[in-house]
């Protein structure tokens, strides 16, 4: 049985740590980090520790080797198991020298918390506050609902029904990615723009889509927006034609992104892909990460690529980089 690496033990009232080891004896490595447990680690834990089986209780802190220290931000008042791992010459997982741990400044005092207090009078009703545009929910409506679907007796309160307007999403690191069920249609025209497509919008195109739309294959079942950029509220509409130009049902393809199997690019996909994916690997690389969010995060960097030809260059990068983290989490 593999043993357990040397541990260091500690518990601080403030988070700060700092923490310090030998750096002769690293001298022929080229990665280290400081693994955290959160969780007592005894001796029979030590194949579950090297196998990530106990991933969920580890945070991974990358270190320079060479620095012979560092300070770390860990969870304050609670006990810690630490320990430096590094990479043998095969690239895999080795247990580092010992570290030494001491406090990062004095505890500082601590003060009692002040009671919670409202600027309303207390009663058996506390108001809710909504953020965000947009008048509160209609709870009287809400509330007539639920009484007639208890009751079985018809609700005076339906929602009325409009003419649909576009779909709007905040934009992410992955690409915005939407889908339809493919209609059988001559073409296919997207709208996106940076403000609301109004009902009123898309009537008025019954006859021709609007000079801005970008054509799509007609037999795409959806997008994915390279165009807008990361961090704003766009809106879309997609018209089927020739006239009468009709809407199509928009909604959101989550990741894997496997629900739209034809979808049109918009933009330049592979450039916001490779710009995206080599932020995201150099952060798993250089910032603090909870061990059991290594697996989603390296499927979910796979799945924003798989859209890219598999001689990408990008695709590719991605892919040996979860090879390398798969073979050493603790790295």
């Amino acid at each position: 049985m593999r043993p357990l690496p040397p541990l260091a033990h500690a518990t601080t009232d403030d988070g700060a740590l700092v923490v310090a080891w030998d750096p002769s004896a690293l001298s022929a490595t080229s990665r280290a980090a400081v693994i955290v447990a959160l969780r007592p680690l005894t001796d029979d834990l030590a194949d579950a520790f090297w196998a990530g089986a106990l991933d969920t209780d580890l945070i991974r802190y990358p270190v320079d080797p060479r620095a012979g220290h560092a300070r770390l931000q860990v969870p304050a008042g609670r006990p810690l198991a630490l320990t430096l791992i590094t990479r043998d010459a095969a690239g895999a997982p080795a247990a580092g020298p010992p570290l030494r741990v001491a406090p990062a400044s004095p505890p500082a005092a601590r003060l009692l918390e002040g009671p919670v207090t409202h600027a309303h009078a207390p009663d058996d009703h506390v108001p809710l506050v909504f953020a965000g545009a947009g008048p509160p929910p209609d709870f009287d409506a809400l509330a007539r609902r639920v009484a007639a679907a208890v009751s079985g007796q018809p609700s005076d309160a339906a929602s009325p029904s409009r003419p649909p307007g576009g779909f709007g999403t905040h934009q992410r690191w992955y690409l915005t990615r939407l889908g339809w069920s493919a209609p059988a249609c001559a073409e296919l025209a997207a709208v996106v723009r940076d403000r609301f497509i109004a009902p009123e919008d898309i009537a008025a195109w019954r006859d021709a889509p609007p000079p801005d739309a970008l054509p799509l294959s007609p037999d795409a079942d959806g997008l994915v927006d390279g165009l807008c950029p990361e961090g704003a509220t766009i809106f879309y509409a997609v018209l089927a034609g020739p006239a009468p130009w009709r809407p199509l049902a928009l909604s959101p393809v989550p990741p894997p992104f496997s629900a739209a199997t034809r979808p049109g690019l918009l933009g330049p996909v592979e450039d916001r892909l490779g710009a995206a994916a080599r932020a995201r690997l150099e952060a798993l690389d250089d910032q603090p990460l909870a061990l059991a969010e290594l697996p989603p995060q390296l499927a979910l960097l796979e799945a924003a690529v798989a859209i890219l030809d598999s001689a990408s260059a990008v695709r590719q990068s991605v892919e040996e980089a979860a090879r390398r983290f798969r073979s050493a989490p603790h790295l």
